[in-house]
């Protein structure tokens, strides 16, 4: 395994959940270097990330990403140097795979003008707009393979994160009735991330059983 250091970019407002997720980062099993970016628009936040990045990439996590130590880890696994690199989570309140941890090429980032805003003020629609209109593919771990728990904080807590973000989230509806608490699902993620793999004989599962660390 590389010694490199790898360059995380976490952005938080300061939720429930951000101890657990920044501790998900710090169990990663490739050496990283972690940057705050705390109740700062979203936008801003991501293209300072990419300004601060020392090396040729930095994954961005979000304060409510439960990752499987070896997240990062399978995903340079298949990093072939493209634009963005992409891995997906399993949501427990609505029992799907959904969004994203994202890994993102400085140089080639920088190169296409960096992040905008969407008038919702999210920012990865319009990325992969720039992407595709400059011929620059976006790829992707393994569509089925979940790495991490996207987290459901408290219902005031997400209110307070639409706020701040500018946006509301498409699943807010699974989020307001899920009872589990954050706590719970900090100690239940590995678990319940291995499980899912498990059932659906995902590559990550056979990642995790096929090289051991």
């Amino acid at each position: 395994m590389s010694s490199q250091l790898y360059n995380v970019a976490f952005i938080t407002n300061g939720r429930s959940t951000w101890r657990y997720a920044l501790g998900s980062i710090e169990r990663q099993t490739v050496p990283v270097c972690i940057s705050f970016y705390k109740d700062i628009p979203w936008v801003e936040a991501n293209n300072r990330a990419l300004s601060d990045c020392k090396g040729e990439i930095f994954f961005r996590v979000d304060d409510d990403m439960f990752l499987h130590p070896r997240a990062f880890e399978f995903m340079l696994s298949s990093y072939n140097g493209a634009i963005s690199h992409t891995a997906k989570l399993y949501e427990h309140f609505s029992r799907r795979v959904a969004g994203k941890i994202r890994l993102y090429n400085k140089q080639k980032t920088v190169a296409i003008g960096g992040f905008r805003p969407n008038k919702l003020g999210k920012i990865d629609r319009t990325f992969e707009g720039d992407c595709e209109r400059l011929k620059h593919g976006i790829t992707t771990a393994d569509k089925h393979s979940p790495v991490g728990l996207h987290a459901c904080a408290s219902w005031k807590e997400q209110v307070s994160y639409e706020g701040l973000w500018g946006y509301k989230k498409s699943n807010r509806d699974f989020m307001r009735g899920y009872k589990k608490s954050v706590e719970w699902q900090a100690l239940n993620a590995v678990r319940l991330i291995e499980r899912y793999n498990s059932k659906n004989k995902t590559a990550f599962w056979n990642f995790l059983n096929d090289e051991k660390p």
